[in-house]
């Protein structure tokens, strides 16, 4: 059962011991040029925190800094969001559970 997490930007999955996650891709239909939803370029981790590093790490580099000081709150903001995300990830995974 997948689950999406940070306004399902991102999809992770269980399988096989592996979690998988694809990020949201929006495209275009060639035939009906129609926009659609795709999740796209399955990363594999063995371990959770491996997860939540790949997805500090994919934060911190969205934005462009010039400062020491500037790199520093991009980094505190970039954690708080990703705890954000261990939250979600933690609520969806006691969902699961619990069917």
């Amino acid at each position: 059962m997948p689950i999406y997490l940070d306004d399902e930007q991102f999809k992770v999955e269980l399988t096989g011991g592996q979690i998988v996650l694809t990020e949201r891709s929006i495209e275009k239909s060639r035939e009906t040029g129609e926009l659609f939803t795709r999740y796209r370029a399955p990363r594999f981790f063995t371990q959770p925190e491996w997860l939540f590093l790949y997805l500090l790490r994919k934060k911190i580099c969205e934005k462009d800094v010039n400062t020491f000081v500037e790199l520093r709150d991009n980094i505190k903001a970039a954690e708080k969001h990703v705890i954000g995300i261990a939250g979600e990830l933690k609520e969806a995974l006691k969902a699961v559970k619990q069917e």
